[in-house]
């Protein structure tokens, strides 16, 4: 018996194959969840120094780019400027901008460590020496003011009195719990760090050999994009990849530079009002202003507290400084630096912010907002097409007042304001009660005419 071979068959085979693999799959892991997260954390820990790397060379892209088309041209001949340069040269030129934002990078970090370390560890020593004092200090402080007020010194002792048992119980049952936690995993956190600076020595190196092949590791992505996908779908996901690198480096990179420059103008403003740490306050503003909108306000609160106990009124004019130099940032300074690299509204900023930092604290303020920036950007282009298909304007003030659409021709029709709805309203009414006045006419003028006609007919018939 001869057995035809068909490649339906195998089609088959292939397809049901598949479909049995991914029940399966599916399977463990809806019921086996944590193993394959697990799975997917080990791969990441393995995978961190290259993470490491690609982070790196993101962030050094720009000032790369910068050197090579901004620099180094400079070097050439005006008539030759516009010409590409040869393939060696280009290597050359591409060594030669990565030694040198290396050297930029390593040695802000050598004066910020020389500088600013030494400082910070001499503000914090003097800050536990002078403890007792600051101590004092609030309780004086106190002292006079419940002298002066009264009712406030009776209020705080009755809110004291009931709240104490309270923090009392959360002292022992929270608190000291968690110190003992804290204190028992400082050696892993030590151990942790120095595998970190590993990571990032490695990521160092690795980030080298990204930064000199970028243009090799773009154009293998878009042969792959090509070959796998059809043309139309791999141009929209290479223009999709093009906008997010285009919406993060903006942002983090803006975001970095604006946060340095806020940082130095809170040092310099601290010494010039003779604030105490002017270096901490102005590492705490900020470190604090790189995440968006809460930045401000979270690395305010300690500065002002930490001032509060040395002197209340110096805490006052820190607050009032720290507000001024925000109101700068967010009017001047911040638009001067990024632009319109994210193109949301506040609103959006608010509300990226409150979610991606719930689900990934710390990490989520900072990334949320040009995540939602890519996300807003991809489905305002959807939404886009989809009315340029139904030949509808895609400027959203078409849309404000707008009561419906004339589903045959397309014609916006306006939403009428509430006195114009009223006054017609009115209008119809009126014509509708003028419409039953003159029916109820007609029909009481028919019924006479024949009412008339009838008794006419029956005085005919008497006659007769």
């Amino acid at each position: 018996m001869n057995f035809k071979w068909d490649k339906k068959y195998l089609y088959w085979g292939v397809t049901a194959f598949l479909v049995l693999a991914s029940a399966i799959l599916f399977y463990y892991f809806v019921f086996h969840n944590a193993q394959f997260l697990q799975i997917f954390k080990n791969i990441i820990n393995i995978c961190f120094p290259v993470i490491d790397g690609l982070i790196i060379a993101f962030l050094l892209c720009p000032l790369i780019n910068w050197f090579e088309q901004k620099v180094f041209i400079l070097f050439r001949k005006k008539e030759k400027r516009s010409e590409p340069v040869s393939e060696k040269a280009a290597k050359w030129l591409r060594v030669l901008s990565i030694l040198l934002s290396y050297v930029i990078v390593i040695s802000l970090l050598t004066a910020f460590i020389i500088t600013v370390i030494p400082q910070i560890k001499e503000s914090i020593t003097n800050i536990y020496a002078q403890s007792s004092q600051y101590k004092a200090n609030i309780e004086n402080w106190l002292n006079d003011l419940f002298e002066k007020y009264p009712d406030i010194e009776v209020w705080v002792m009755d809110s004291f009195d009931t709240y104490a048992a309270q923090f009392s119980e959360w002292k022992n049952n929270y608190l000291l719990p968690k110190v003992q936690e804290l204190l028992a995993t400082v050696s892993t956190g030590v151990f942790n760090f120095f595998s970190a600076l590993w990571d990032i020595l490695i990521g160092a190196i690795v980030s080298i050999y990204v930064l000199f092949s970028k243009e090799k590791f773009s154009g293998q992505f878009k042969k792959l994009a090509y070959g796998f996908l059809n043309t139309k779908t791999a141009n929209v996901l290479i223009s999709n990849i093009r906008m997010v690198n285009h919406k993060f480096s903006g942002f983090i990179v803006g975001k970095l530079l604006d946060s340095l420059v806020i940082g130095i103008l809170c040092f310099v403003g601290c010494s010039i009002f003779g604030f105490d740490y002017p270096v901490l306050l102005g590492l705490i503003i900020g470190v604090t202003n790189i995440i968006p909108f809460f930045g401000p306000f979270i690395g305010a609160i300690p500065c002002i507290l930490l001032l509060f106990m040395i002197n209340p009124l110096h805490s006052l004019y820190f607050a009032i400084f720290i507000l001024a130099l925000q109101q700068f940032d967010g009017n001047i300074l911040g638009p001067a630096i990024l632009g319109e690299s994210t193109g949301i509204s506040s609103f959006w900023v608010i509300f990226s912010i409150t979610l991606f930092g719930g689900l990934w604290g710390v990490t989520g303020m900072i990334v949320g907002v040009p995540l939602f920036a890519v996300f807003y950007a991809i489905i305002k282009t959807i939404l886009t097409t989809k009315l340029s298909k139904k030949e509808l304007p895609t400027e959203t003030c078409k849309y404000v007042s707008v009561d419906y659409i004339n589903t045959e021709t397309n014609e916006f029709i306006d939403l009428l304001p509430e006195s114009v709805k009223a006054k017609e309203l009115k209008e119809k009414r009126r014509l509708q009660k003028e419409e039953k006045k003159a029916k109820y006419k007609a029909l009481f003028a028919k019924k006479k005419e024949e009412t008339s006609k009838q008794e006419t007919s029956e005085d005919d018939s008497k006659k007769d």
